[in-house]
């Protein structure tokens, strides 16, 4: 999930305008900050265990602008999910469907398509 603001405190979370499918940029190119908000589910993982990821973005022709990796663990049998929360920034410039994907191994997790779109000009 993509949100305006993400705060994670005491293993709670608060996010405000969260599940964004469009992102509005007033001209190109422009450097665009995303913060980001998974939820992994770590029920059948047996602890210990560490899982490393890649969170993507790729630009409306496929290229991955951004690659970020990371890891999430289950260091016992309590656990049943991780959280994961980073602000994403790179510079967008095309129009399109952006896609933020999550992959471990060789396994795609998530996919998730952002439409970037140009303000309109109020002239």
């Amino acid at each position: 999930m993509l949100a305006e603001m993400i705060r994670v405190k005491n293993n709670l979370v608060t996010i405000l305008d969260g599940g964004w499918g469009t992102y509005t940029v007033p001209n190109l190119p422009f450097k665009v900050e995303w913060p980001v908000f998974a939820v992994f589910h770590t029920t059948g993982l047996r602890a210990p265990s560490v899982i490393g990821c890649v969170i993507r973005i790729k630009d409306p022709s496929g290229h991955i602008v951004l690659q970020h990796d990371f890891q999430f663990e289950k260091l016992d049998d309590g656990v049943v999910r991780a959280l994961y929360s980073q602000v994403l920034s790179f510079d967008a410039n095309v129009l399109g469907a952006w896609n933020l994907e999550v992959v471990s191994g060789e396994y795609v997790l998530a996919t998730m398509p952002v439409h970037v779109l140009l303000a309109e000009s109020m002239d």
